[in-house]
């Protein structure tokens, strides 16, 4: 209102995160504003991104392929899924970045998208040779989030089944 924008039409971005308790009060104290669906817009906008903005992306998969190339290499026999993604997190939060997501499974557990529900590994069950071992991490840094997923053999060595799956092509 004290800058006059209380009439006419408004752009709005994100609109179906604005809740209704929210965008209520807003049409009871501004009922000639006329929101405007903006998303459009700002997905063309972001799709530029500026040099130091490209830095930061490629810092950022920097960050998350070396702690994710560090949870394959501590895959092995008698850790839990919790010893295997505790060096690899030290890497992440030394780098600057931060941990949004990890879920990661192997054994009988590897068959589902998730082992467990929180807080998504197990930390009292040693894998062993031969069970297959899954990890989904996705780090942000700086406001960009990066996504990884891995899986292997732990003992490298699989059944001809494992075997064949993970030399399967990803389509994305």
């Amino acid at each position: 209102k004290e800058l006059h924008m209380d009439s006419d039409d408004v752009g709005l971005i994100y609109g179906d995160t604005m809740t209704w308790k929210i965008g209520t009060e807003i049409k009871k104290g501004l009922p000639e504003l006329n929101w405007v669906p903006c998303d459009d817009i700002l997905e063309r906008i972001r799709v530029v991104k500026t040099t130091m903005e490209q830095d930061v992306i490629r810092e950022a998969c920097r960050i998350g392929t070396k702690a994710v190339n560090m949870i394959m290499e501590d895959v092995q026999e008698g850790k839990t899924e919790a010893q295997v993604l505790g060096r690899a997190m030290a890497h992440v939060y030394s780098h600057g970045a931060c941990l949004y997501y990890a879920v990661s499974n192997s054994g009988e557990n590897s068959v589902p998208v998730h082992s467990i529900d929180f807080p998504g590994y197990s930390y009292d069950r040693p894998m062993k040779n031969g069970d297959l071992y899954k990890v989904a991490l996705i780090i942000a840094y700086q406001g960009y989030l990066c996504d990884f997923g891995r899986t292997t053999v732990v003992g490298g060595k699989g059944t001809p089944m494992q075997e064949k799956m993970l030399r399967m092509p990803v389509n994305t």
